[in-house]
């Protein structure tokens, strides 16, 4: 996950038109979330008008729920590897 720093300049960039306060907020805010999780935080909130709190909320519980979780890829490919077998 992205250091206070590294979110910093990440959010600095994108939210040019944030004053230096909204920028420490958001950064403090934002503790323990990917870059990908900030970049949907940003389209949520400032193009979407989607609320702050609810939207951190959101993400913090899809990065917890699974939804993206390796062992659903795995188990799709053990079925694929059984496609196209004979049983003898």
């Amino acid at each position: 996950m992205p250091t206070d720093s590294q979110r910093e300049a990440y959010l600095r960039r994108k939210l040019v038109h944030l004053a230096d306060v909204e920028i420490l907020d958001w950064v403090h805010r934002t503790d323990g979330l990917s870059f990908a999780s900030l970049a949907e935080l940003i389209i949520s909130v400032c193009c979407l008008a989607n609320d702050f709190d609810q939207t951190i909320e959101i993400l913090r519980n899809q990065h917890g729920s699974g939804s993206f979780r390796v062992d659903g890829f795995e188990k799709a490919r053990k079925s694929s590897e059984t496609i196209g077998t004979t049983s003898a």
